[in-house]
């Protein structure tokens, strides 16, 4: 765990910095005499806790305190004053101060915040485990749990777990169930989890729900939208190809080495398509390596659109008489490819 020591009296800072490494060895310790330099250094470390005088040189402890926050700061802030006001740490408190100590700290107060925010941190940090899968195990854990959600180490939003029941969910300005599924659907995320005294967060909408029923419902729900987003690229596809099924003869796949699978042939490929079939292996060599989508070629009793298949990294070949055109041929092959290409993004969800 790294502390930082924001104060401008070294002597104090020094002090503290002492006795923290004496009774907690894991812990890395920094020092800061100036507000500038503290932002400075959060923007490159990783901070967990920081004590911060209420009055340094150059910044006022409360609006640094503002400021981790409004930059949704994963830091555990204290405030210490030598001039104690109750307003004061009304106000410390509800800026999400963890603890306000007054002066002449005592280092019993120093152990016991610092004992405090380890036990609330340990083993807290998740990753490669889907959001779901922290939720399904908090549900089967007492107590309750604040889940705090990261993008890119930025915090994004929070989920409330109270014994078993999803009691509610932040994501921006949004609350409830809304911010609960989106918070889902994103991708490329971090999770921090903490036990936390409920009463004492700002209570976001409540929605009081069990954590799996929740979660089956939300799973229910993206299957249905999956499937209403699969069904317009297939009926496209499907709808061209049979409109055109009279003029297209058969098809084949094609691989990155230029080895043909025949499917679906139902004439004998004549003299011209297999030089043409020849022809198009050396061509493979341009088609992967230039990555295109599509390729038209003409041979003597027909055309031959080719089209790449996303999924499989793969390319099929629509093989068709010489009666259609060369503008519906490729609106076969555009509504291949983009049906290819939408099975490919669901699979990989």
């Amino acid at each position: 765990m790294k502390i930082m020591i924001v104060e401008d009296d070294q002597t104090f800072s020094e002090f503290i910095k002492k006795y923290i490494k004496n009774n907690f060895s894991d812990c890395e310790i920094m020092l800061a005499n100036s507000g500038k330099e503290f932002l400075n250094i959060i923007n490159k470390e990783n901070i967990n806790l920081a004590f911060i005088d209420i009055k340094l040189p150059d910044a006022d402890g409360l609006k640094l305190l503002e400021r981790i926050k409004e930059n949704k700061k994963n830091i555990e802030v204290v405030i210490i004053t030598g001039y104690p006001d109750p307003e004061t740490k009304k106000k410390a408190l509800e800026k999400g101060a963890a603890s306000y100590l007054v002066k002449p700290v005592s280092l019993k107060e120093i152990h016991e915040v610092i004992s405090y925010i380890r036990e609330k941190n340990v083993d807290n940090e998740w990753s490669g485990v889907s959001l779901i899968d922290v939720l399904q195990f908090l549900s089967y854990q007492r107590d309750i749990w604040e889940i705090e959600v990261f993008k890119n180490k930025d915090f994004i939003g929070k989920i409330f777990v109270d014994n078993g029941l999803i009691k509610g969910a932040k994501y921006g300005k949004e609350q409830g169930l809304n911010a609960l599924y989106k918070l889902l659907d994103l991708k490329g995320i971090s999770h921090r989890i903490k036990k936390t005294n409920f009463l004492n967060l700002e209570h976001p909408e409540e929605i009081n729900q069990p954590v799996e029923l929740l979660i089956l419902q939300y799973i229910k729900e993206l299957d249905e939208m999956q499937q209403k987003e699969d069904e317009i690229p297939q009926k496209s596809f499907i709808k061209k190809l049979s409109e055109e099924l009279k003029e297209v003869k058969g098809f084949f796949i094609m691989d990155k080495k230029g080895k043909f699978f025949e499917t679906n042939l139902d004439i004998p490929l004549s003299s011209g398509l297999n030089l043409l079939l020849k022809k198009t292996e050396e061509l493979s060599n341009l088609l992967f390596i230039k990555n295109l989508n599509f390729l038209i070629c003409e041979y003597e009793n027909g055309k031959l659109g080719m089209v790449k298949i996303p999924s499989e990294d793969i390319y099929m070949g629509i093989i068709t008489t010489s009666f259609l055109n060369f503008g519906m041929l490729k609106i076969v092959l555009e509504d291949i490819y983009n049906f290819s290409q939408k099975i490919s993004e669901i699979n990989n969800f």
